[in-house]
């Protein structure tokens, strides 16, 4: 891939994710936990989600502020996981990433 194309590319995700970041925002503001975020990553379960809490597997920049339960991510933080993770599957599936 050229670099024309690969810069045309990498607007394109960055204009998804900034979609999906005031998405995020609008709909539940600029922390993000509990069922919410269990749900948003697809889990089946809050319990599969803690698991994977403990088990150090979630690759976000989780935190966890004093006095609270659960774990929290900045709404941002969550959508640029989002977009990776969908642009990594196609490209593993040999399909064509995002391009909107």
């Amino acid at each position: 891939m050229n670099a024309r194309i690969e810069r045309a590319e990498k607007i394109k995700i960055g204009k998804k994710q900034e979609q999906i970041t005031l998405h995020l925002l609008q709909t539940y503001g600029p922390v993000i936990g509990g069922d919410k975020l269990w749900q948003i990553l697809t889990y089946k379960s809050r319990q599969a989600f803690d698991r994977s809490v403990q088990r150090k597997r979630i690759a976000l920049p989780l935190f966890r502020p004093d006095g609270r339960d659960g774990v929290f991510v900045l709404a941002p933080d969550l959508a640029e996981h989002l977009v990776t993770l969908s642009q990594a599957s196609l490209i593993q599936r040999n399909e064509q990433p995002i391009t909107e």
